[in-house]
């Protein structure tokens, strides 16, 4: 069972204001714009990657994390939950059997599926050949 899921949108937004800039870095205001699209950032919303500042489109377009579940970026106003190298969107990181959330929840993944610790143990855990119930660490069988 895994408990560390990650959860992350990259960088941090920052508002730019009319006081030298935001995120406390050294740019004036007249090169005060997005790295690639050269967008004015004053007064706007922005993330700073690799010291340059993105406006929040081409930050998502060039560097947002595709969900494994839906195949939608994920955006900077979600959360991106990431399991070995993989994203998903909070709403979309659920049990493949029962489709129930796990978010700070304990899941098993096998085969690329993820499953909830009830769903897993049903699927792949060891059973006693005798009475086919599942191998429980700590309990005694007779």
């Amino acid at each position: 069972m895994n408990f560390n899921t990650k959860t992350s949108n990259g960088h941090p937004p920052y508002q730019y204001n009319s006081y030298g800039g935001g995120g406390g870095g050294s740019l004036s205001v007249e090169q005060f714009s997005c790295y690639h699209c050269e967008k004015n950032l004053s007064g706007s919303r922005y993330i700073l990657k690799d010291e340059h500042p993105y406006c929040i489109k081409c930050y998502e377009d060039r560097f947002a994390n595709t969900c494994e579940e839906c195949r939608r970026k994920i955006g900077t106003d979600s959360k991106d939950l990431s399991y070995k190298e993989r994203h998903w969107h909070e709403k979309c990181f659920f049990c493949t059997m029962c489709k129930t959330p796990l978010v700070d929840k304990p899941f098993g993944c096998k085969n690329e599926q993820l499953y909830c610790g009830e769903c897993y143990n049903q699927q792949f855990a060891s059973r006693c050949d005798k009475c086919q119930q599942i191998f429980k660490p700590g309990r005694v069988v007779n």
